[in-house]
């Protein structure tokens, strides 16, 4: 059986259960948060570098959101691959390029109305991120 089903099949068992609420809504919500995002770089002609940034085992489906060390947006052209399994869920991965002086590049995966995020670093940095409006705790 599968995650979702399964977790239909209780929640419709809960729900069918107690016959005082058939005749109430039952409003649902399954969040999986994946893995800490990779991020690799690769050196590119002329100085520049890719940045490529991957996350599996998300639902539902998150975006990516690049930042600099400081927890500002880095608006950057990126390539991102959304693709849905249903061994690993959502998977992303999003690819920008940049001049290699840009070492501080944060990839940010997050769940859009939770606000639950996980970020992967080009180097070896630890950050925890809060709701919008205040900045990433980041520790080496």
């Amino acid at each position: 059986m599968r995650f979702y089903e399964f977790c239909r099949f209780i929640l419709l068992l809960l729900f069918c259960s107690n016959s005082n609420l058939i005749s109430d809504s039952l409003i649902y919500s399954v969040t999986a948060i994946g893995y800490k995002p990779t991020l690799d770089r690769n050196l590119q002609e002329e100085n520049m570098c890719r940045y490529t940034c991957k996350s599996k085992k998300w639902y539902p489906k998150p975006e990516v959101i690049w930042m600099n060390y400081g927890g500002d947006t880095v608006y950057v052209e990126a390539k991102t691959n959304v693709t849905w399994s249903e061994r690993d869920h959502f998977t992303v991965q999003s690819i920008i390029t940049l001049p290699c002086e840009n070492v501080d590049v944060v990839c940010v995966v997050k769940l859009i109305k939770s606000e639950i995020s996980r970020s992967g670093r080009s180097h070896f940095y630890t950050c925890i991120f809060f709701p919008e409006g205040i900045r990433p705790l980041c520790y080496f």
